[in-house]
């Protein structure tokens, strides 16, 4: 393994994080469609599934920090309103159009998404309306991971403009104790899931953690040898294998008190940490086309997945089909069905908007 200086470029685009992030939808998707197996194993393997989304929360982290650090060096500042214009451009047209459409469709179905929580979800603050009332039955429910990214974005363009690697240098601690402070108190005061884990100070211990490995990775050629890639990727295994037996997230709905919580939250890490590195710098070969588009348009993945398995679940339930070969069709119609919607989004929804980026950036990335 070789780390050492990287020459500058005016571009920044790792194919193999697109793959990545497919992976980290793929974790996400069977967490919320292993219930369709009725075992309790698949459930725990669900359950631990949700690393997925703390992947996606590190790898995003990851991504903004260093083209923000980028975009200083270059220009010797970071602009807060390009910056903001980007991720309204990036976030708000899927985001409000699928919440808009869900807010009307409710209107058919007394309870299907109160008014209160589309007012939460509008403001970007639906994570702590979930936090109060628990989770939403229907498929907008998931956004809330959005909220929490977005007061994110909120934060830290700020630092970066403030004090590049330094600052990042200095919060990122403090992130860190006050997230471990927060889930001290879930655990002490025996929350249940929903409390912990849509809680955006627990959370922002991820995006902290992909920072540290922007700051880590800035400028640097990182190049794992197999032999260390390998490793990495049987370190995320077993860490993974951890969460599936001694320390679940959610225990099956289960109060997880302190010590649980702490290692349970850990594992998080250390699968996405590991899983990270393991794909930093793989060489992306000409077979890894479509996964590199699938990473492409895994916000629509994201966004839709949950709905294409209630929709297929609803659809299926006059058919007869039974135990493993029901959750096999219907992941398969769901996953389907949500990669060609998610394909017509981005081709026609979110393209439009991703091609006024160019107009506010400073550092390139991969192109619309």
């Amino acid at each position: 393994m070789s780390v050492q200086a990287a020459s500058t470029g005016k571009k920044f685009y790792r194919p193999e994080l697109d793959a990545l992030r497919f992976l980290a939808f793929l974790l996400v998707f069977f967490d919320h469609g292993s219930g369709s197996f009725h075992s309790a194993l698949a459930t725990k393997i669900g359950e631990a599934s949700r690393c997925g989304l703390q992947l996606f929360f590190i790898l995003s982290s990851y991504l903004i920090s260093e083209l923000l650090l980028r975009e200083r060096e270059k220009t010797g500042t970071v602009h807060i309103p390009s910056f903001f214009v980007r991720r309204v451009l990036r976030i708000w047209p899927l985001y409000f159009s699928f919440i808009g459409a869900v807010y009307v469709a409710g209107r058919f179905h007394h309870g299907f998404f109160p008014t209160s929580a589309l007012l939460a979800f509008v403001a970007l603050a639906g994570n702590w309306w979930i936090y109060a009332y628990g989770f939403l039955a229907f498929a907008v429910g998931i956004l809330w991971s959005i909220s929490v990214e977005e007061q994110f974005y909120l934060v830290w363009p700020w630092l970066v403009k403030a004090g590049g690697e330094r600052a990042l240098q200095v919060i990122v601690p403090v992130v860190l104790v006050v997230s471990s402070l927060a889930l001290w108190y879930s655990g002490h005061n025996r929350l249940p899931v929903n409390k912990y884990w849509t809680n955006s100070l627990i959370e922002f211990a991820y995006f902290a953690v992909g920072a540290v490995l922007a700051l880590l990775l800035h400028r640097r050629h990182f190049q794992p040898s197999g032999r260390v890639r390998l490793g990495l990727f049987a370190a995320a295994a077993v860490a993974f294998l951890l969460l599936v037996f001694p320390f679940p997230v959610a225990a099956e709905g289960k109060i997880i008190h302190t010590p649980g919580l702490f290692a349970a939250f850990a594992l998080l890490g250390v699968v996405s940490v590991c899983l990270f590195l393991g794909f930093y710098g793989l060489r992306m070969g000409n077979g890894s086309a479509p996964f590199l588009y699938l990473g492409r348009i895994s916000y629509g993945l994201y966004v839709f997945h949950l709905f294409a398995l209630q929709a297929c679940e609803a659809a299926l339930r006059r058919a007869h089909l039974h135990g493993t070969t029901y959750a096999l069709v219907q992941l398969g119609m769901a996953l389907t069905v949500t990669i060609m919607i998610a394909a017509l989004s981005y081709r026609f929804l979110e393209t439009p908007f991703l091609r006024l980026k160019s107009r506010f950036t400073f550092v390139h990335s991969r192109d619309a």
